[in-house]
């Protein structure tokens, strides 16, 4: 018996290591004394407005990020003609005990987040998968029987990164990010794409 996988989903991870994150907190931080930002996903934490992509600030991060994004062209299978491209992007700043409900990014291709500050136990990203069937029918005979889950298997995955980490995922998956339980903030950017003529 030949057993193949007929649908699946995917996650990108790396580290930018040319970003001055300096820079890039203090301008969250001077944003946040100034504008209320909004809430969405977030409790207890900051989140700001769409930012412009002209910033300067944001300059080396946009560039960067869109250098990762060429690797997900191959695996969508772009035609040549288009390109992945940061649709908007935004801040956030969870304080202790400052989370995010569990949410999707409706209208985006990929989505994303890069980590400025990520102290120790400040709250990890976890990915629910959105193959119902996990929750509804197979994971809590599985749990008796199973040595062990697999990508085919498991409800959620859980993902640490660190200071100057960037993870991209497909907008449609369902995420959340846990309390933080460090005594630090932990900052962060999150963004959206979309596809667009290459130039």
């Amino acid at each position: 018996m030949k057993i193949d996988c007929i649908f699946a989903d995917f996650l990108g991870e790396g580290v930018l290591e040319n970003i001055n994150n300096s820079s890039l907190k203090t301008f969250i931080l001077a944003l946040k004394k100034k504008d209320k930002g909004r809430t969405f996903s977030n409790y207890g934490g900051w989140q700001s407005n769409d930012l412009s992509l002209e910033e300067n600030v944001l300059k080396d991060l946009l560039i960067e990020i869109e250098k990762n994004l060429i690797p997900f062209e191959q695996v969508l299978r772009l035609r040549k003609e288009f390109k992945l491209k940061v649709a908007n992007i935004w801040a956030n700043v969870n304080g202790p005990g400052a989370m995010n409900y569990p949410h999707i990014h409706p209208g985006s291709v990929l989505s994303g987040v890069y980590y400025v500050t990520l102290p120790e136990n400040s709250g990890n990203l976890r990915l629910i998968n959105p193959n119902l069937f996990n929750f509804l029918t197979f994971l809590g005979d599985l749990e008796k029987f199973s040595e062990g889950r697999t990508v085919f298997t498991t409800e959620h995955t859980l993902h640490k990164s660190k200071p100057g980490g960037l993870l991209i995922f497909p907008s449609h998956i369902s995420h959340y990010v846990l309390p933080n339980f460090s005594k630090h903030k932990r900052i962060s950017f999150s963004f959206n794409t979309t596809i667009s003529p290459r130039e």
